[in-house]
């Protein structure tokens, strides 16, 4: 009899805190330099607070305040990343750093900006979506709680594995757009790879009917 197939629990906090524990930084699907070229036309000014959120230990923080970007705010559920993060940090004035969970109660990211017109995240969503119900009730809200902290027509910068990402109320997709991913070690002729930047935008304030 076959083996059971056995799947990385990518949605249990219990799994982030027992990996987070032991790993130092790692980054997931893209690099900056890679994404670089595709975020900068949705990104604000380099003044402007950035919400980063499921930041995990990712050195992509660092790597845009290296590029200019003044006011990063970088949020994880786990509070063993944030604390090893904040140590990692020392000498970063451009970055903040803060325990929250994007799906149940993203309101302490106030205390750093009011609004963020820019919210990012690299597979966060693809986490989330790993441990979803049939009626996809944690993605809806996830967007219900990034849309509370969001102005008119902000923007929320999904970048994901998959192909089949959709926009949850309030938002709507503006571009989805293929990132090659860069494959330095694969033998000649092996098939492209491409991940996904999916660009949604507030559509509604009214959160009531959501």
């Amino acid at each position: 009899m076959a083996g059971r197939t056995k799947t990385v629990p990518f949605d249990s906090k219990e799994y982030w805190d027992e990996r987070f524990s032991h790993e130092d930084q790692f980054d997931w699907l893209l690099s900056w330099d890679t994404l670089r070229h595709y975020l900068t036309p949705y990104l604000p000014s380099q003044k402007e607070p950035i919400l980063h959120l499921g930041c995990g230990n990712s050195p992509l923080p660092f790597e845009m305040a290296d590029a200019g970007y003044k006011r990063i705010v970088n949020v994880d559920y786990s509070a063993c990343v944030i604390d090893k993060m904040v140590q990692l940090a020392q000498g970063y004035d451009q970055l903040e750093w803060l325990t929250a969970d994007c799906v149940q109660d993203i309101s302490p990211v106030r205390i750093h900006a009011p609004t963020y017109a820019v919210v990012l995240e690299k597979s966060l969503t693809d986490c989330i979506a790993c441990g979803d119900d049939d009626q996809l009730s944690r993605q809806h809200g996830m967007a219900r709680q990034i849309a509370s902290i969001q102005p008119s027509h902000g923007l929320w910068l999904c970048v994901s594995f998959s192909d089949q990402r959709q926009p949850f109320p309030p938002y709507r997709l503006l571009h989805k757009i293929p990132v090659l991913v860069p494959q330095p070690n694969d033998k000649p002729g092996a098939p492209d790879i491409y991940y996904y930047l999916y660009v949604l935008q507030k559509t509604s304030d009214d959160l009531s009917t959501i």
